[in-house]
Formats: structure tokens, C-alpha cells, sequence
């Protein structure tokens, strides 16, 4: 079953599930009993999802001795699992990082608007994002469309992507319509697409919403998760 490129579905938690479940991680991390359940990698349904999905869609695209970096780094355990497998791993984040566990992934505390405008071009194989860009604010343009950062980053993103390089994000999209810093999977394909990043292994983003996992939240409207792999060919 395809799980990227799409926008995530119940049936693909329940799969993302059963993976996680077999996977070497299962027991790694904390769990339901973790008395900080949100440092918990298997805590909720959308974590779970993009947590998962972030992993899975690495290993598509995993090759030897990477460098990669984690946007808004925060306490997901995603960057130190890839950084054990033997990659080199950068986290960016603005606050300090309190880990629940031992990990040799580089913390970098700064602004990733300027993190990623200072960082060296063509030198990065991989950037990862777990629905953190989408809340990182206007960046370097007051273009209304490019609101949340996608923009800003995305640029960024093809100018330090290696050719083949990737972008990994699984994100909080809207389902119906834009409210705020929460875009359309549409319009994050788009911006994407203006910056030469294209779509890995597919010629479409799959936009079906049918039995899309959501959630309803206040004065927002129906969230949904989308999982993303650009990858820049040049």
C-alpha cells in the first residue's frame, strides 16, 4: 500500500500501526505509561502517523552515510532513530531540547529561517519535517499565499538539497478549505513544484479524502495529515 504522496487514511493508521508494532522501535521508546506522554512516540493517532510515516518514507530513500536535517526538532525521537543508523543528523529548533533519551544527533538552536538561509548549497541529502514548517510564521515573504513558511523553506530547500536530495514531511493540512497557517495539500504541492521540487516515485499527489483520518478542532475546522517526498532533480 502506497502511504505517501497522500493524504493519510485511516486504513494507512491502522497499517502504520501494525508496522510500528513490528518494527525494532516497538519498545524502544516510551509508551502509554510514559508519565510525559507527550515525549511518547506512540501516544496519538496524527503522531503516530507522522512519526511512522516519517521513518517509512526514509527508508525509500535511504542510502549510505547521509546527511540530514530535522526541521523544529523538538522531542520526536524520528531524527535519533535515523541518526543510529549511522547518518549524520542536524536538529534545528529555537528553544532548548529536553531528550528523554541518549542520542548523537547535532542541536542547532536558532531561527530556521536563518539556519537555512546560512547553511552551505548543494550539501544536504536529506530535509525531514514533522508538522513543524507549517507553523514557523511568514519567513522572508509577505506573499499571503506562501503564509506558515512553506515558501520560505521550500526555497531554502532547493537551494541546499544536493541533485536527488529529498524533502520528508508529514504535516497537519486542512481538509476543506485554508484556515490560517494550516494550508491544503494542494497548495503545498504547488509551492513545492515553483521551487523545482517534484513529487518521488509518483506523477500525482494522491488528493482523495475518503476515510481521511481527521480531526475536528475548534474554530480551525477538519484537520487532516498528509505525507509528502519532494525530491530535487537537477
Amino acid at each position: 500500500m502506497i502511504f505517501y504522496n497522500k493524504i493519510f487514511t485511516n486504513i494507512d493508521l491502522e497499517e502504520a500501526k501494525k508496522w510500528r508494532d513490528d518494527s525494532e522501535y516497538a519498545e524502544e521508546y516510551p509508551r502509554s505509561n510514559d508519565p510525559c506522554p507527550e515525549k511518547n512516540f506512540w501516544y496519538r493517532p496524527d503522531t503516530i502517523c507522522k512519526w511512522t510515516s516519517i521513518l517509512r518514507m526514509f527508508e525509500l530513500i535511504e542510502k549510505d552515510n547521509m546527511k540530514i536535517i530535522d526541521l523544529g526538532v523538538g522531542e520526536s525521537p524520528v531524527p535519533h532513530i535515523i541518526c543510529k543508523r549511522g547518518h549524520k543528523v542536524e536538529g534545528c529548533d529555537i528553544r532548548s531540547v529536553g531528550l528523554p533519551y541518549q542520542s548523537l544527533v547535532s542541536i542547532v538552536l536558532k531561527d530556521a529561517f536563518d539556519y537555512l538561509k546560512e547553511y552551505q548549497e548543494n550539501s544536504v541529502d536529506v530535509i525531514l519535517d514533522g508538522c513543524a514548517v507549517t507553523h514557523f510564521g511568514n519567513g522572508d515573504t509577505t506573499d499571503e499565499f506562501i503564509h506558515c513558511g512553506w515558501g520560505s523553506v521550500l526555497k531554502s530547500a532547493s537551494k541546499i538539497l544536493r541533485s536527488g536530495g529529498v524533502f520528508i514531511g508529514s504535516s497537519d493540512t486542512m481538509i476543506d478549505k485554508r484556515f490560517g497557517e494550516f494550508l491544503l495539500p494542494e497548495q503545498i504541492v504547488e509551492i513545492a513544484n515553483s521551487y523545482g521540487l517534484q513529487l518521488y516515485g509518483t506523477d500525482e499527489f494522491d488528493y482523495g479524502r475518503e476515510n481521511a483520518m481527521i480531526r475536528d478542532q475548534p474554530r480551525i475546522g477538519t484537520l487532516g495529515v498528509s505525507n509528502f517526498i519532494f525530491i530535487k532533480n537537477d
